[in-house]
Formats: C-alpha cells, structure tokens, sequence
C-alpha cells in the first residue's frame, strides 16, 4: 500500500513514503534506485532502551514510543490503544502489561497515544496522524502497522478499522469488539487484513460478544484468529506472557 503522509488538519506536510517502505536512515527505495527522504524538522530523535514521551512538536502527540534495538527498512509498528480514557495512566499501564517482556519486543517500534483531557474515543482522527508522523520521522515498513487495544481502546481500534480508510495490516483487540456492527458490514472494511480477537476465558463481561463477533468475521470469509486466554479475566496479570502477540503481528 502506499501512504500519502499529509497531515491536512493541521497543514504539515509529511514526506510520502514509497511502496517498499521506508528505512530508518531516512531513505526511501524505489525502482529507479533509492531517493533521499528528509524526516520534518519537528521530529524528536529516537531514545534507544527506553519508553521516549513525545508531547510537544508532533501534530500526534502525545503518546509514548518505544523503539527497536536494531530498526530497518522492515520495522514493524504497533499503534496500541489503552483502556478506560485512554488518558496518560491508561496508555502507560497497557506498556506494562503488553509490552514490557516476551520475545520479540525487540523487534517492534511501540506506539500508545493517550487522551490528555476528555477520551481518547473522541479523538480518532489523530491516530492515523500518529501512524503517519511516526514513519516520516523513525521509518519502518508502511506496510507493517498494526492496529490493536484492549477493553475502550480495542473498541476504539475496532471502530477505525472499520470506518477505513485502511492503513493498517492487522487488527486486535485484547479484548475488543466494535461499538455497533452487523456481519454484511464487515467483509469490506476488514478484506486483506489479519485480525486477532482475544479475550480472557473469565472475562464474563466481553467474552460473548468477542465470540459472536470473531464468528461473524469468519463467516464473511475474513482472516480471524480466536485466542481465549485461559485463566485471565478482563486484564491480563503483569507476568503474562506477551510472546503470542509479537508471534502474530511479526507472522511467526
């Protein structure tokens, strides 16, 4: 896919990255050979080993970054998406829960926005800036963001998947269903796109409708995967193993 990054509603210009992706040296490949890309002048550098806080100069902020210990041209990107509000407290617990140990966190560059005033819900637009902005600035394949959140924020993530325009690869909600859907609306906006419903096996309150929704998408031929997490209620315990995820998002 290719990813036009012009943020239109605060008139900054990102440079467009090309089919192949962009690398982290701040060049693009394309067929006639590989073309300088200048990241904007705004972005922050990389803190390497360490959960970096963007909140100021970015069009997306705020929202927490983590990144590779070895980024490339292919770096996967995970936009992840907070319970609750979806204010500053959420984003920096579902780092402690989904992103803090199993293998292959490494290999990922963490993203989690958060709300600082009202809910992150109300805010969805800047999530596909913070997806665009985060390539122009760090690089990483434009075909490898993911889009993913757990309880508001799996709703959340399921409602931008589904009103479009698309960008992202795959879909997860630990757990996560949409706000409102019926299964002849599913097909379209979904078609291409792995997608990962969890949900904890005495999670008593969502594990029904993840069930009936992951049923749905099956249905309509979509490529859904269903993990009951045995043993874990509606949040996970901070030495979950997070591997599983990292498993699916980088398809090992």
């Amino acid at each position: 896919m290719t990813l036009w990054l012009t943020l239109l509603a605060c008139g900054t210009d990102l440079p467009a990255t090309a089919d192949s992706g962009t690398t982290d040296s701040g060049t693009s490949a394309t067929d006639s050979g590989t073309t300088t890309v200048t990241p904007p002048d705004w972005c922050q550098e990389p803190a390497q080993g360490a959960l970096q806080e963007i909140t100021t100069d970015h069009p997306g902020a705020p929202y927490f970054i983590s990144h590779p210990f070895e980024p490339k041209a292919s770096t996967h990107t995970v936009i992840f998406l907070g319970g609750g509000s979806g204010d500053k407290g959420s984003a920096q617990a579902s780092w402690d829960l989904f992103f803090t140990q199993g293998v292959g966190i490494a290999e990922i560059r963490a993203v989690l926005p958060w709300a600082e005033s009202g809910s992150l819900g109300d805010d969805a637009a800047r999530i596909e800036t913070i997806r665009d902005e985060v390539l122009a600035c760090y690089g990483g394949s434009a075909d490898s963001v993911h889009l993913a959140g757990t309880s508001n924020g799996g709703v959340m993530a399921y409602d931008l998947a589904l009103a479009g325009p698309g960008g992202f690869a795959t879909l997860m909600g630990i757990p996560g269903v949409p706000s409102s859907w019926r299964q002849d609306d599913l097909a379209a906006p979904l078609a291409g796109m792995r997608i990962y419903n969890a949900v904890g096996s005495d999670d008593a309150g969502w594990i029904g409708e993840v069930q009936r929704v992951h049923d749905a998408m099956i249905a309509e031929g979509l490529d859904a995967t269903y993990n009951e997490l045995e043993g874990v209620g509606h949040v996970v315990s901070p030495d979950w193993d997070e591997t599983v995820l990292y498993d699916f998002w980088l398809e090992r």
